[in-house]
């Protein structure tokens, strides 16, 4: 009866601690979780938030390009000899040969006037008037930016520059990069380690994602809900969104043209997976953990239960039959 009486006891004390160390546990597991994914959640908003100031950084930083190259371009004394004897063909051929060694997108040459003498990108279409009406300033000594589709190519970054010689204005040069291409987006894709898509009136027209035959994947429509905002509204967007079963921050930035209107949009996407795959890791590792200490708490509970009851049954024993309450309750 005595034994039954102490087992019942051993059963009041452990079953108890044993529910607390467990729930202690449990809560433990679900805090450290809560806090990591919580914590990875704002890393992953740190990185595409880094991402998107980047990418407002390099477009500055193609405006300023064009400048640069353009008065390099501009001082070549092969291109001043051809707008001083209005040599066409010299000034495609030597512009066309600098245009693929800076990697621009073209060079458009005109005289003191603004007349056009050469054009890279449509070498037929020379003798008239510079298109755009703020870049022929450069005649005048002045440097001007423009944004926008030029010719073939859907998005530009362009800069006009006078041309000097013997410090007189002998003509300008339009120095254009172009956003929409595989070089451009492939830069910022090398750069930040993401995915990077350039999109005109809602289509991609280049793109770092790749079929399985490493083609690059373009002619893709922006997702409705998406187009409505930076379409529509001319607004930048950070999403959450799934790209053929992977997760990717994502971050929409419209393209807007020296007109004011929007001539189209990059898309910079980070993976996810290596967060997620750690975040999974990390969370298998504290279950394991947790596990690992719950078993451990519950030996040690039993080992000291059985280790000190039988003193404590003796104990209580020798008050139940003698009346006295001092004794020695350890080894004989």
């Amino acid at each position: 009866m005595r034994k039954f009486k102490g087992f019942k006891l051993k059963g009041k004390i452990v079953l108890p601690t044993a529910v607390l160390v467990v729930l202690l546990l449990a809560v433990v597991i679900v805090f450290s979780i809560t806090r990591f994914n919580n914590f990875a959640d704002y890393m992953m908003q740190e990185r595409i938030q880094a991402a998107a100031n980047g990418i407002r950084d390099i477009i500055e930083e193609h405006r300023l390009l064009t400048i640069d190259v353009g008065f390099q371009v501009g001082s070549d004394p092969r291109i001043i000899a051809g707008i001083l004897n209005e040599d066409t063909p010299e000034l495609l051929r030597v512009a066309s040969m600098l245009a693929e060694y800076h990697n621009f997108a073209f060079f458009s040459i005109m005289d003191r006037n603004a007349y056009a003498l050469a054009r890279t990108h449509q070498p037929q279409n020379y003798g008239d008037l510079i298109g755009t009406p703020a870049l022929r300033d450069a005649t005048l000594g002045i440097i001007t930016p423009a944004y926008g589709q030029q010719g073939p190519f859907l998005a530009t970054v362009r800069n006009s520059m006078p041309i000097m010689y013997n410090g007189e204005i002998i003509g300008g040069i339009v120095a254009a990069v172009s956003l929409d291409t595989d070089f451009f987006v492939d830069r910022i894709a090398e750069m930040y380690d993401a995915e990077v898509t350039a999109f005109v009136n809602g289509e991609s027209v280049a793109s770092t994602f790749r079929n399985p035959d490493g083609s690059r994947i373009t002619g893709t429509q922006m997702p409705a809900h998406i187009a409505q905002i930076v379409i529509d509204q001319n607004r930048e967007w950070f999403d959450t969104i799934d790209v053929r079963g992977e997760i990717f921050s994502a971050f929409y930035l419209p393209l807007v043209g020296s007109n004011g209107q929007v001539i189209g949009h990059l898309f910079v996407g980070l993976n996810n997976a290596a967060v997620h795959a750690e975040m999974n890791t990390l969370t298998l590792q504290v279950a394991l953990m947790s596990v690992g200490g719950l078993a451990i708490a519950l030996l040690v509970l039993f080992f000291l239960l059985f280790t000190f009851f039988p003193y404590y049954d003796r104990f209580i024993s020798q008050i139940a039959f003698s009346g006295r309450s001092n004794y020695y309750v350890g080894p004989q």
